[in-house]
């Protein structure tokens, strides 16, 4: 029984060894037998894996040729690709870089006064009128003349600011603005013109037919152009009695007075004149205050004028003279006076409303008599004439305004 007994463990222990030896077998992945092809692959894979680790292990060196293609500066094989900030596949979207903005402008410059110079930043830049280049930005421009009061102004040089136009303007002396304050205004209203009932027998073929005119107001000169008011505005005396500056300036022509007259509103602003022959009519007779005198303001030529009797032979100052109604002077005598109109060799016969006299002729209207005139010629409606061009010793002129 016992003997059985050792038997049947027995049996039992061999058979747990069996079992676990099975187990251990099964653990393991068998690997099948290695043919002589599998070998050689095996070997050929291994060789590669190591030549493979040696290049990770180190930089590869670039070769001769590459390295000298770095030094000329051209690009290699090696070389770090370019950034795609300029690459054609960049987006679309992207808004171009704007262009810089010029430092310098071609500045175009004018002034009304040619002779003038100017200065920029303090720097001499001869004649006004012209082009330079100057830089953007602000400039300091100063421009002096003779005759001239300086001009002084800041230009900004900026895109668009291409040109600049300058206005100059005359020195305007105390003798210049006298004459403004010397202007009498004159009323208007209507008056006869011409032949009148005054001037008795002593008129003239070309003071006929007599007329009625209508005039609206203006203003006159109380003296005759001086030869000082002359000579401040044209820099120059062409008259021959020149011994005194407040005679009345005289050899002048009627064109002479055109250019005398536009120096003068250039300085003044103003737009004087030369009275029409209507306008010196009613004047002399004293406008709307008129006595009806035969000269102008007074029945005795001696008392208003300076004529053949009186002047000895010279022109005399303005002013020392009586003046008639309107307080204007030297109206007869010292020297015939220029006007405005062409002259017509007699009056048209009807009523007009401020006539401007013929539309064309060949000589001017002259009025007023001179130092050399009788009488009969220092009369109020006394007229003559003269060429345009005329500019003897006895031809001068007043303003109108």
């Amino acid at each position: 029984m016992i003997r059985k007994l050792y038997i049947l463990l027995a049996f039992l222990f061999l058979a747990g060894l069996t079992a676990t030896a099975q187990i251990q077998r099964g653990s393991k992945k068998e690997t099948p037998p290695k043919t002589e092809h599998t070998q050689k692959k095996e070997e050929t894979t291994t060789k590669s894996n190591k030549g493979g680790s040696k290049k990770k292990q180190g930089t590869a060196k670039p070769n001769k040729e590459e390295s000298k293609k770095e030094q000329r500066g051209e690009p290699s094989k090696l070389s770090t690709p370019p950034s795609n900030a300029n690459n054609s596949s960049s987006p679309s979207n992207v808004a171009p870089a704007r262009p810089a903005e010029p430092t310098a402008y071609d500045v175009k410059f004018s002034c009304n006064v040619s002779e003038a110079t100017i200065f920029i930043d303090g720097n001499d830049y001869g004649k006004p009128s012209g082009t330079r280049t100057l830089k953007t930005g602000r400039h300091q421009v100063k421009l002096v003349a003779d005759g001239y009061e300086d001009y002084t102004t800041t230009i900004n040089v900026a895109s668009g600011s291409t040109s600049f136009d300058f206005k100059m303007t005359r020195v305007i002396s105390a003798v210049v603005k006298q004459v403004i304050n010397d202007m009498v205004l004159v009323e208007g209203g209507s008056f006869t013109m011409g032949a009148t009932k005054e001037q008795g027998k002593e008129y003239y073929y070309n003071e006929t037919p007599d007329h009625q005119v209508t005039l609206s107001s203006y203003y006159i000169g109380k003296y005759e152009v001086t030869q000082e008011l002359w000579q401040a505005v044209m820099g120059e005396n062409p008259s021959f009695y020149n011994n005194n500056p407040h005679n009345p300036v005289e050899r002048v022509s009627w064109d002479d007075c055109q250019k005398f007259i536009g120096e003068l509103n250039k300085m003044t602003g103003h737009n004087f004149r030369l009275p029409t022959e209507a306008e010196w009519e009613y004047a002399a007779r004293g406008g709307n205050k008129s006595s009806r005198y035969k000269y102008p303001g007074n029945k005795k030529l001696d008392m208003v004028a300076w004529y053949q009797d009186n002047s000895g032979d010279t022109t005399h100052p303005v002013g020392q003279k009586a003046p008639n109604e309107l307080g204007l002077y030297d109206m007869s005598g010292n020297v015939w006076e220029w006007c405005q109109d062409w002259y017509d060799n007699h009056h048209i016969g009807f009523s007009q409303t401020d006539p401007t006299g013929p539309s064309s002729g060949s000589q001017r209207v002259i009025r007023g008599g001179c130092i050399a005139s009788n009488t009969r010629d220092c009369r109020v409606s006394n007229r003559s004439s003269e060429v345009p061009w005329g500019n003897n010793g006895s031809l001068g002129f007043r303003l109108a305004l």
